[in-house]
């Protein structure tokens, strides 16, 4: 159960997401008992600079804010690409000592403890490496038990059993610890910060809670990148990206017409909307499709890269940033996918751009990414509240 489930009467949530040249921000108004949710009012910010020059992202996150004149108390949800977040979910087993005797709590305390321990200590460098920071820089900014399993069972309590060994699967996601201290300095109370995310995390949890998959791959198509993600049993095994996304189609039509960009963008729009004759859309369609098997080159060498350590889910779920041509969303449907890839051809499921704005009823369409943050702000699983309070207990200690 998510916040929703907690509201007395309505909360302000101020949510943004930050990726690549772009930061899109905006307040939701979240009402009980009818948990219908109200957009109030959106920005979107550009900028130029890597998103690892945590300073300037902060600048640019505080200007976004500044956009809305409210003085109320909003609750803040961030959603980071992954140069300045991390999130991850990982399984790490304890053996017990003693198991002749039955696991209680303060036993359960200092298992966990090791097995968070384990996973942070065998992934900080990478994850420091990755966005840019010192691993002595590195904070767990949100750490949740999502499932515990004793002897290979999973159970709700484990307390009372007597396991030889204790599995826990944990969520975590970090972020500069520097960067969230000063950031949440800078907002001050009435800002507090409930939410650090990953955005394709987010993306990811939100568009499989709403198909109701807890397998797939997710190949999400911004303006200029296509990030290919996989996921088995809700885990988050494998991304990758690579250049390819709006802008490609839209460089084709400049070549294929010798115009400049904004020209290219208009053709393209006037044949997404049938206002072009029959030859120049066959012109366009040819153009797209040796355009579109780069996309599918793009995806399949990512996958082959998987493919000999896990069994790839049957379903393909496409996500478009932004509407594209029809012709592409039946093409990426039809493709046919390698065999060395997926035995049997898989389900593909392309996405609307406001299609999690749909699922929300949203009065105001916001991008996938975007509304994604605010679903999994108001939906999103929370893990199992018991452990996590015995975690919470000694999660500072991973900072010392």
């Amino acid at each position: 159960m998510g916040l929703l489930g907690a509201f007395k009467k309505k909360q302000r949530i101020l949510f943004a997401e930050a990726f690549p040249g772009t930061i899109r921000a905006a307040i939701a108004e979240a009402a009980i008992p009818d948990g219908a949710v109200k957009i109030v009012d959106a920005t979107v910010r550009h900028f130029n600079f890597p998103l690892q020059q945590s300073d300037l992202l902060m600048d640019e996150l505080l200007r976004a804010f500044g956009y809305f004149k409210t003085k109320k108390r909003l609750s803040v949800a961030l959603a980071l690409h992954n140069d300045a977040a991390v999130t991850t979910r990982l399984k790490a087993a304890v053996s017990r000592m003693n198991t002749g005797n039955t696991l209680q709590e303060p036993e359960l305390e200092d298992l966990l403890f090791k097995a968070q321990w384990r996973i942070f200590d065998k992934g900080r460098s990478a994850i420091s490496a990755k966005m840019g920071i010192h691993d002595l820089d590195l904070h767990l900014a949100d750490a949740k038990v999502e499932e515990v399993r004793l002897d290979g069972h999973r159970v709700i309590n484990p307390t009372g059993f007597r396991p030889r060994l204790v599995e826990f699967d944990i969520t975590n996601t970090f972020i500069s610890k520097r960067f969230i201290h000063l950031f949440r300095q800078r907002l001050g109370p009435a800002r507090p910060v409930e939410l650090v995310i990953e955005r394709n995390a987010a993306l990811v949890n939100a568009m499989l809670r709403f198909l109701k998959r807890e397998s797939a791959v997710v190949a999400s198509v911004s303006h200029s990148q296509a990030a290919i993600a996989v996921v088995d049993r809700e885990n988050l095994i494998y991304q990758q990206h690579f250049t390819w996304g709006n802008s490609s189609l839209i460089h084709a039509m400049g070549h294929l017409f010798t115009v400049r960009l904004s020209t290219a963008r208009k053709i393209l729009e006037r044949y997404a909307d049938g206002r072009v004759s029959m030859n120049v859309r066959r012109k366009i369609e040819k153009s797209l499709a040796a355009e579109l098997s780069l996309f599918f080159q793009g995806v399949e060498i990512a996958l082959e890269s998987l493919k000999p350590k896990h069994q790839l889910p049957q379903t393909i779920c496409i996500n478009q940033e932004q509407a594209m041509p029809p012709l592409v969303a039946s093409r990426m449907k039809a493709h046919k996918w390698p065999k060395t890839i997926f035995k049997t051809a898989p389900e593909v499921i392309v996405l609307r751009p406001d299609f999690l704005s749909v699922q929300l009823k949203l009065n105001h369409p916001l991008p996938n990414s975007l509304t994604a943050l605010l679903s999994e702000f108001l939906y999103g699983n929370r893990g199992e509240k018991y452990l996590n309070s015995l975690l919470n207990k000694r999660i500072r200690w991973l900072e010392v």
